[in-house]
């Protein structure tokens, strides 16, 4: 007997209600959604190539499985599978999980490991490249309704690729990356979490479809939330970096201050802030690598902060940027200055990276009339699990990094922005930038604490006498030290209340350089001479296959600059006996620069250089880039453009979206059919295409032709149903007419 219309509309979804909806097979969805992620990492690690092979692998295993599948698929859509079926199908997974683990470990990080390399950083490459292994894996088992661990997985994956330096370091682009992630989780876990079959009518084809029918209106609101955010990403852009590095170096001045045997960054760079920092880094792991460097020569000092207050065991850092107004008026403070970039990179690096990199100069603060001859450049290579101090020799002039804009402090210091995940340049000068210090930052830097000037200033008036230059007072200061005290790491411990210098000075017991290099920059300071208290590395060791330079912990170091008034220079002092300050030797055969070159490549990146610039923007753009640009640029246009199709489309529509919604629901059967190879002739009626569906070919002998007749039967039905739909549509407006 022929099932009414009615009795079938109640059983399934109405014929009417599938146009409100795009219907999207589920394995797309989520395919796009894993390539995109796989796309991410192989950019960030440059490994598209083979992430690309691994997600064709998985169309490919997923186009095996659904076809293995179709076999204990019976016409009801019901899957048979005894035990044997369902141990096969989790040995196979599982073999594949630990398979690929394997693969990815030997391909990522066993043969990376040595001592030059960042464990860290290979983790965390391994674990990026795995999940998307493990992600394809799943898709490839469940291409049409995932599984929840992708979810969980993917989340890993992001996470560990943003570790990896996947992400630009402004805050637009991670903001849009943000915005990015929560966009494709959404539609994931629509997919993953509802696991909901579609029919049409009585016919469903068993695949799963993703629920998209108010998806303009989704568009809509997500373009209006990125406009909003990123209305709050510029005002804050403007605002937040020197905010940001306040309170940054306020908490790590708490951090560094916590008097504590055991040291907050043990395992990281050295700071040296607290007197006993630079020696527990020496102690805790002598052999352990800090920096590499690729140079001519010996690259000698590296400074990675700068200290110019001392009380208490602590240095600090006070000085800051002044902005003033016409009046001289200081309106605002600033601890870091922003430098964009003056071209891109023009220095090969010897060891590539995978990141696009820019030229920043560090020459911001005072005024240079003398030319400067350029010595040679340092390629340094940091260890991202030890922090993002970056390391630079004193002289430096210009430094190339994967940056967008660099923040740089008033001791020369790049305090942000710098990707140190990656390696940077350091263009060296034979001698040091010209600075016109303040009265404010000449007292700031001659001062000393009440409580200790007293006990300095009588040693230092004793080592200083018949000294008239400040030149012969840091001599006299200098060997005064290397000739009558002893270098040790087993200092001893000053009494209680007794300041740790007071004490050296006292009794001139063996010391570490921390206490050597403080001691000096505070008698410089009592004797009138500015100074500062300066911690870095000093590279210095050959690998042992002699391509490059090694800093290890047990390189950390403190040592002394003091203000030359008659050059108006920094000049590097070492106090530590048995140490000689050491920079960049001069290589014969590296070009001179001068001053005047380095002010015509800024011209040039001013004026003629910018189509170079754009085209070094253009190949260097990067998947965050995209993104950001996607953001800025075309939310407005989006957003104008979704109003002004959704008027349209309520317009055409009109009062009619019921017609609307049948005529696309018909098409969508239609298209179906069709890939099937029943096309419905444009002369034949709905009813007498359903009569022509069910009509035999001939008896069926197997169970795949019983299931196609009773495929054809149920689309017939379909079809049946959607003519009721249709006659009930037009008949409506009459007998609203005769009401």
């Amino acid at each position: 007997m022929e099932t009414s219309p009615s009795n079938s509309t109640s059983k399934s979804v109405n014929p009417g209600q599938q146009g409100t909806m795009v219907r999207v097979d589920n394995r797309f969805v989520l395919g796009a959604l894993i390539f995109a992620l796989a796309w991410f990492v192989g950019f960030t690690f440059r490994t598209q190539s083979i992430c690309t092979l691994g997600f064709l692998l998985a169309i490919l295993g997923g186009m095996i499985g659904d076809k293995w599948r179709r076999r204990y698929v019976t016409s009801a859509g019901v899957v048979q599978r005894g035990i044997w079926g369902v141990l096969w199908r989790g040995m196979s997974m599982l073999v594949l999980i630990i398979g690929s683990l394997w693969v990815v470990f030997m391909w990522r990080m066993a043969h990376q490991v040595s001592e030059s390399a960042s464990l860290l950083l290979l983790t965390v490459d391994m674990i990026a490249h795995y999940g998307i292994a493990v992600l394809c894996i799943l898709w490839s088992i469940w291409p049409q309704r995932g599984h929840v661990l992708m979810l969980l997985v993917a989340l890993i994956v992001i996470v560990m690729t943003v570790a990896g330096g996947g992400v630009s370091t402004s805050l637009t682009a991670q903001t849009a990356v943000g915005l990015a992630t929560v966009v494709g989780f959404v539609f994931a876990a629509q997919i993953i979490l509802a696991r909901q079959r579609h029919h049409v009518g009585s016919f469903d084809d068993g695949r799963l479809y993703f629920r998209s029918e108010v998806w303009p209106y989704a568009l809509l609101i997500l373009s209006v939330v990125l406009i909003g955010a990123s209305t709050l990403v510029q005002v804050t852009d403007s605002l937040l970096p020197s905010v940001q590095a306040e309170v940054f170096a306020q908490l790590k001045d708490r951090f560094e201050t916590a008097d504590s045997s055991v040291p907050v960054s043990s395992g990281g760079y050295v700071s040296g802030s607290y007197l006993g920092n630079v020696q527990q880094i020496m102690l805790s792991d002598p052999n352990g690598l800090a920096l590499r460097g690729y140079c001519a020569g010996v690259p000698g000092y590296l400074r990675g902060n700068v200290f110019d207050d001392y009380s208490q065991r602590n240095w600090k850092t006070r000085r800051r940027w002044l902005e003033t107004d016409n009046n001289g008026q200081v309106r605002n403070l600033y601890r870091v200055k922003s430098s964009r970039p003056l071209s891109v990179a023009r220095v090969p690096l010897k060891k590539p990276a995978n990141r696009s990199r820019s030229r920043f100069s560090l020459s911001l603060w005072g005024a240079d009339d003398v030319p400067r001859k350029f010595v040679g450049s340092v390629e340094i290579h940091g260890e991202p699990g030890k922090g993002t101090i970056i390391f630079l020799p004193a002289t430096t002039m210009w430094m190339e990094a994967r940056a967008d804009t660099i923040g740089i402090t008033s001791h020369g210091l790049v305090e942000r922005g710098v990707d140190s995940s990656q390696p940077w340049v350091a263009g060296v000068a034979i001698s040091p930038q010209r600075e016109r210090l303040t009265a404010g930052e000449l007292s700031l830097l001659t001062s000393v604490d009440p409580i200790l000037a007293d006990e300095i200033e009588k040693v230092a008036d004793v080592v200083c006498r018949g000294a008239d230059s400040p030149t012969a007072k840091v001599r006299r200061i200098a060997d005064y030290f290397q000739k009558n005290y002893r270098y040790t790491l087993a200092t001893e411990s000053p009494p209680q209340g007794v300041d740790p210098i007071v004490h050296f000075l006292k009794t001139q017991h063996p010391a570490h350089c921390e206490l050597f290099a403080s001691a000096v920059a505070l008698m410089l300071r009592t004797q009138g001479v500015p100074s500062r208290y300066v911690t870095g590395y000093v590279m210095d060791e050959l690998s042992d296959s002699e391509d490059y330079y090694l800093a290890r912990n047990r390189d950390a170091h403190a040592w002394v600059e003091y203000y030359d008034d008659q050059q108006q220079t920094w000049v590097s002092l070492e106090s530590t006996p048995g140490r000689e300050y050491q920079t960049l030797e001069i290589d014969n055969g590296t070009a001179q620069t001068t001053l005047a070159d380095q002010r015509a490549l800024e011209l040039e990146s001013a004026t003629l250089g910018w189509l170079r610039r754009l085209w070094g923007s253009i190949v260097s753009l990067r998947v965050t880039d995209a993104l950001s640009i996607v953001f800025r640029i075309l939310q407005m246009p989006l957003l104008i453009g979704l109003v002004l199709w959704l008027w349209w489309r309520k317009r055409q529509i009109g009062g009619d979206a019921e017609a609307v919604a049948l005529a696309a629901a018909r098409r969508t059967m239609d298209r179906r059919m069709r890939r099937r190879g029943w096309n419905r002739r444009p002369s034949e009626t709905l009813h007498q295409f359903a009569d022509r569906l069910e009509q035999p070919a001939g008896k069926p002998d197997s169970e795949k032709e019983r299931q196609k007749l009773a495929e054809r039967a149920a689309a017939a039905q379909w079809y049946r149903v959607h003519a009721v739909e249709l006659f009930r549509k037009s008949v409506a407006p009459a007998n609203t007419a005769d009401a």
